[in-house]
């Protein structure tokens, strides 16, 4: 999946790589890895295949459930999915991060982003990165 989004073999990019996750949640995991060229250590967070499509699927069969049941609330069930939309965006997320990273209260976790792919985002690694990593 990385060497597809990358259109590289993992040697090309990676000096090391760390197959074993050293994080994972609802849509991705993360991993370790050190850029080939620059030796930085950076997280490597990739999307589970299908997740994208596979909680589309559920938010249809919810959104009708509601409708049907509280059709007054279908349209909060509509802001959820558009919301949750959002999660599957690494590079929006990259963005974000880069904003936060840019106020002067948040310096400490700016991120350095090289864009992959939608579905796997490579950020820097130092220990607030880490932090934020586990607090989500």
């Amino acid at each position: 999946m990385i060497e597809q989004a990358f259109g590289k073999p993992l040697e090309e990019i990676f000096s090391e790589f760390n197959p074993q996750a050293v994080g994972a949640a609802t849509i991705g995991q993360a991993h370790e890895a050190r850029l080939k060229g620059s030796n930085k250590t950076v997280i490597v967070k990739i999307q589970y295949p299908e997740v994208r499509r596979l909680f589309g699927l559920d938010f249809s069969t919810l959104k009708k459930f509601v409708r049907l049941a509280q059709p007054e609330h279908a349209p909060l069930f509509d802001e959820f999915e558009e919301a949750f939309q959002i999660e599957f965006d690494f590079r929006s997320e990259a963005r974000a991060l880069d904003i936060i990273g840019k106020m002067k209260i948040c310096r400490s976790i700016r991120q350095g982003l090289i864009e992959l792919s939608n579905h796997i985002g490579v950020h820097s690694n130092d220990e607030k990165q880490k932090q934020y990593t586990r607090a989500i």
